[in-house]
This record gives C-alpha cells, sequence and structure tokens, in this order.
C-alpha cells in the first residue's frame, strides 16, 4: 500500500555510536528480545533490524546516554547531604561521569546513506498514521496522534508505526521508504534516523565507506 507520508532525504553524513570496531554493523539477532532490541522504531514482529544514526555527533550522545537518566530522588538525596564547615563536596551526581570502559568500547561512525525516510512528525504524516492506529491509542491514554506522542516513551506505539512505515509500497511493488527521520526529544536541533534492514543500496561505494572515531575521554583528576 503507497501510504501518504512526508517524506525527506539524509544530509551528506550521518553519524552512529556503535560498538567498536564497526559501529555501523548490524546488532547480532541473539541479543532480541520480545521487542527485538528495545529501541524507540524497532520492529515489533522482530522480522528487520533498524540502524539508528543522527545528524549530529552529540545527538549520538543524547539519545544512547538518555536512556539512562539520573534518579531524581537520588539527587535530592544527595542535595540534602549537609557538609561540615570547609568540607568539599567530591560527590558525582547521576549522570556526570561516562566510564572510561564504556568508553573503550565504542565508536563514532561517519556514513552517507542515501533514500527517502518518513517525516514521522510532519503534519501530513500524522494525519495519516493517525487513521492507522487510532484504534490503539485509548491504550496510552491518547485521543490524536500528535508529535508528542511519537516523542514520548511510548515505546510500542511508535514500533507499530515502524511497522507500517516499512510495509509502505510504491505501485510498482518497491519499498517506498528506507526508514524514519525523526526529531530528538532532548532537542528539536537533534535530526535522528531510523534506517531499516535493509539498508539502501544507492550508491554502496559511498554508503559503506566510513570514518570510525575513537570516543576520547578526559583522565580522571589526580
Amino acid at each position: 500500500m503507497t501510504c501518504d507520508l512526508e517524506a525527506t532525504s539524509p544530509p551528506d553524513r550521518l553519524h552512529r555510536l556503535g560498538r567498536a570496531p564497526d559501529p555501523w554493523v548490524w546488532t547480532d539477532w541473539s541479543y532480541a528480545r520480545s521487542d527485538t532490541f528495545g529501541n524507540r522504531w524497532d520492529d515489533p514482529q522482530s522480522e528487520y533490524r533498524v540502524l539508528y544514526a543522527s545528524s549530529q555527533r552529540l545527538a549520538c550522545f543524547m539519545e544512547t546516554l538518555g536512556r539512562f537518566p539520573a534518579d531524581p530522588k537520588v539527587i535530592e538525596g544527595l542535595d540534602e547531604i549537609e557538609l561540615e564547615e570547609d568540607e568539599v563536596d567530591h560527590a558525582l551526581r547521576p549522570g556526570e561521569l561516562v566510564l572510561r570502559d564504556w568508553l573503550q568500547g565504542r565508536r563514532i561512525g561517519t556514513a552517507a546513506v542515501e533514500g527517502e525516510f518518513a517525516v514521522a512528525g510532519a503534519s501530513r504524516s500524522l494525519a495519516f498514521l493517525h487513521t492507522r492506529v487510532a484504534h490503539l491509542l485509548p491504550a496510552f491514554g491518547l485521543e490524536q496522534l500528535d508529535a508528542a506522542a511519537i516523542r514520548s516513551v511510548r515505546r510500542t506505539l511508535t514500533e507499530h508505526i515502524s511497522r507500517i512505515v516499512f510495509e509502505c509500497s510504491t505501485p510498482d511493488g518497491e519499498r517506498q521508504f528506507d526508514g524514519i527521520h525523526y526529531l530528538s526529544r532532548y532537542g528539536d536541533e537533534f535530526e535522528n534516523w531510523a534506517i531499516f534492514e535493509p539498508a539502501p543500496s544507492r550508491p554502496t561505494s559511498r554508503r559503506r565507506s566510513h570514518r570510525m572515531t575513537p570516543i576520547c575521554s578526559r583522565p580522571a583528576a589526580a
């Protein structure tokens, strides 16, 4: 079925934060769970995989580390600790430290990806998708599919939308979209791209070529 969704193409370069040595390798199916790999636009039927990339390098960190938010109760407890006079608070608040071991096992990869991507948050797309998921919305306490809904933590809903977009086809039976374009919930300036498997094959030489950069961390203070 041809879907009435807004479409766009990625910029010249996309960035991906992944595991060394190659951040662009598809996650092995052995790590799949009931919701595939637990990411926003994964396939709820576990038939295809999704690679997540961003237009900005910083967005890669925002999306990855944002899945581990600081517990407000822990922060509140630390703030209530009273220090003695002239005592220096050396405690690290949750979210202020990334372990070196975590960094050493990951790389930032830069690649050229071409194709047509459905713009999930466009008004035209939301109007079409609402007609397809309206029956699911009451379970999430929603009456209308809007931009806030697709940027929230309702992964069951966005995974269902992923499947709808994946199954869209052109009149000649070709896959209509190579993935989904969406804005980050950590800031409108961050553009993200969910790339469906198999990734766009045009042109292969550009898509497969990528520069892998180690992620550096500052040494701990003495």
